[in-house]
């Protein structure tokens, strides 16, 4: 499998990282984890965004994390449409409230109500799933309400996304042995919330699910990659990377 980075930021972020998304692809499908604002642009970059089985989303009620579907509806619809192309599915799947989103969605743009391509919404529940040739399984984190952070497995190795969140034992739980952690550091150094992590809290979890390789994302700090790597060194042995737009990772 391959990781792409199509957004690294979060809403404070400077030009170079757009909002939250991350493109995973096998030998036989694509599926994104978010896609928030300026996401998308950096989708077409690399795949054709009718090559998307699905998106799966951490949580919807921030834009960094959101946005960016409906101009992943609008270029499909156009697409479709204008080419006479096939009318592939899109299987969007999240949290509790997905289905409301997506309702209001529509009544935003009354035109996706007819949709030339079929539509699928799952709220997950956090059983397994056996999704396009992946196990996916979900677990709530702790962030704002109906966060829920993914772990995915396949024959090509495990990838586990853990969204936005604090420090919480579902993250340990989830990340447990991955081959690349995906985890937010963007509290930096000093911690200020309790619905974001700094680099030494997502170091901490990395090292105690034993993943083999950590990649830092939703960066809003102003540090040196070698500060932070050197933070992240205190408490985790593994590899460390940090997420830039467009990046590459190979699981």
């Amino acid at each position: 499998m391959r990781l792409t980075i199509l957004g690294s930021g979060n809403v404070f972020s400077g030009a170079e990282r757009y909002g939250s998304g991350y493109l995973l692809e096998s030998s036989s499908n694509a599926i994104v984890f978010d896609l928030g604002f300026g996401a998308f642009m950096n989708l077409r970059k690399v795949i054709a965004p009718e090559k998307i089985s699905a998106i799966f989303f951490s949580h919807l009620v921030h834009v960094d994390h959101s946005m960016d579907l409906i101009a992943f509806l609008e270029n499909r619809y156009s697409f479709t449409k204008s080419r006479n192309q096939q009318k592939k599915q899109i299987n969007l799947f999240g949290p509790k409230g997905l289905k409301q989103f997506y309702g209001r969605i529509l009544e935003l743009y009354p035109s996706f109500k007819q949709m030339p391509f079929p539509v699928k919404l799952k709220e997950m529940d956090y059983a397994e799933k056996k999704i396009f040739g992946f196990t996916v399984k979900s677990k709530p984190v702790k962030h704002v309400e109906h966060t829920i952070g993914y772990r995915v497995e396949s024959a090509e190795g495990v990838f586990v996304y853990g969204a936005d969140s604090d420090y919480c034992s579902e993250l340990v739980d989830l990340g447990k042995d991955a081959d690349l952690f995906v985890l937010e550091a963007s509290l930096g150094k000093e911690k200020s919330n309790d619905t974001h992590m700094t680099i030494s809290e997502a170091a901490e979890i990395a090292a105690e699910a034993n993943a083999h390789k950590l990649l830092l994302t939703h960066i809003d700090i102003e540090m040196a990659e070698k500060e932070i790597k050197e933070i992240a060194e205190e408490k985790f042995s593994g590899e460390i990377l940090i997420a830039k737009d467009l990046m590459q990772v190979n699981i």
